[in-house]
């Protein structure tokens, strides 16, 4: 019967997919208590049903060994008894769900209550080291800072709010993020018009999340900023990681510009909480 159980065994659970780095670096922040998550497996047994709810990008992964009934109506009321209501509560709507092991996509509609689910492909970067690219100097009015404690308390930025939003949904709290700090900000005067921040962090690895402002598109401010945490991961000795939509052309290309090579392409299946 599956059971929630300690985040700290969502090692156990990656294990099942030893060469599936994505889920490796989720299952990793997840265990060192940095990214919010929640975890359900049959006890001692991942392998025969286990669900990992990441809270951050609310996608849950899936692993069944071998279907039957039993399980698959064990998920269901799972889902909609317990997950949906708390992810409702939590603003959390839009939600990805991905088979982490073994078949099963024919269960999923049940399981996720008849919601229309459709495919979705991503891009999972690594960055296997070498040096960094040199980029072409920012222009004198920009100025990349690192996003810390200090800074997270300015009052003087604008769209700091939005940092700060970002960091809540994808740390266990604020001050999980400033342990590491890894993160910097793209300054036009007191306007944040890019920030880059460190996600899915543990002991080795650094997954990186980036927004740049509608207005600030397309002037080369993304790749200075995200090469500014890139140095940083590898300072402190994090294998960096990209990921983003397989539509996401300029996110890709920022990563590509960087030096990060693709590992893969893993599919999502997407819907909606009613």
């Amino acid at each position: 019967m599956i059971q929630e159980i300690c985040l700290s065994q969502t090692e156990d659970f990656a294990c099942l997919c030893a060469a599936d780095r994505q889920l490796q670096m989720v299952c990793a922040s997840t265990a060192a208590g940095n990214s919010p998550a929640r975890f359900w497996a049959e006890p001692g047994q991942p392998q025969r049903g286990a669900l990992l709810w990441d809270q951050g990008n609310n996608v849950f992964y899936l692993a069944v060994e071998d279907w039957n009934s039993r399980q698959a109506e064990e998920l269901a009321r799972l889902v909609q008894r317990e997950i949906r209501p708390a992810a409702l509560q939590m603003g959390r709507r839009s939600f990805g769900v991905r088979l982490a092991h073994g078949g099963g996509e024919e269960h999923l509609r049940s399981i996720f209550g008849g919601t229309s689910l459709e495919l979705l492909t991503e891009y999972f970067y690594t960055f296997e080291g070498g040096a960094l690219p040199v980029l072409p100097p920012g222009p004198p009015w920009l100025r990349i800072e690192r996003i810390d404690a200090d800074f997270l308390a300015r009052a003087d930025l604008r769209g700091l709010d939005e940092v700060r939003k970002e960091i809540g949904w994808m740390w266990t709290s604020v001050e999980a993020y400033t342990r590491y700090s890894l993160g910097a900000a793209a300054l036009i005067g007191a306007e944040i018009a890019c920030w880059c921040t460190g996600e899915y962090v543990s002991e080795h690895m650094c997954g990186i999340g980036i927004t740049t402002g509608q207005a600030h598109r397309g002037q080369g401010i993304a790749p200075l900023t995200a090469a500014a945490l890139l140095q940083q991961c590898l300072a402190a000795g994090l294998t960096p990681h990209w990921e983003c939509r397989a539509h996401n052309l300029p996110s890709a290309r920022v990563a590509e510009k960087l030096g990060f090579t693709l590992l893969f392409s893993p599919r999502f299946l997407t819907g909606v909480f009613a």
